[in-house]
C-alpha cells in the first residue's frame, strides 16, 4: 500500500485517520492555520469524505485567497465530484496565480475536454 504526501511529509493511508484527529486537535487552537486546513481538506479527501474536504479547503482559501496551489486543489476536487463548471472557475484562479505552472493548464485541458468543448 502507498502512502500519499498530505502535507509537509509523508503520511501513509493507515494513518490518515490518527493525522486527521491531530490535525483537528491543532485547528480548535487555532482554526485560521491555511497549513492546517489544506491538511485536513487532503486528509479529508484522502478518505472519499469529498464534501467535507471541499468545504475545509473553502474556508482555506477564505483565509488565503491568493494561493494558487489551494485553488488547484479545489479544482481538483471538484473534477472529482463531477462539477465541471465550479472546476474550471477554481483551475482559472490558481491559473491566474500561478501563470508559470504547466500542469495546471493541462487540468484545465482535462476539464474542457470533459465538459465537451476545448475553451
Amino acid at each position: 500500500t502507498r502512502g500519499e504526501r498530505v502535507s509537509e511529509y509523508f503520511v501513509p493511508p493507515w494513518q490518515f485517520d490518527e493525522r486527521l484527529v491531530s490535525v483537528e486537535k491543532y485547528l480548535a487552537w487555532n482554526p485560521q492555520s491555511v497549513e492546517f486546513l489544506a491538511e485536513k481538506g487532503l486528509l479529508l479527501a484522502a478518505l472519499g469524505r469529498d464534501e467535507e474536504a471541499l468545504q475545509t479547503l473553502e474556508a482555506a482559501i477564505s483565509y488565503k485567497s491568493n494561493s494558487g496551489e489551494l485553488w488547484g486543489v479545489k479544482s481538483a476536487l471538484l473534477y472529482k465530484l463531477k462539477r465541471y463548471n465550479d472546476a474550471l472557475i477554481a483551475i482559472d484562479r490558481a491559473i491566474q496565480l500561478l501563470p508559470n505552472k504547466a500542469e495546471l493548464k493541462e487540468i484545465r485541458q482535462s476539464i474542457t475536454k470533459e465538459m465537451g468543448n476545448d475553451k
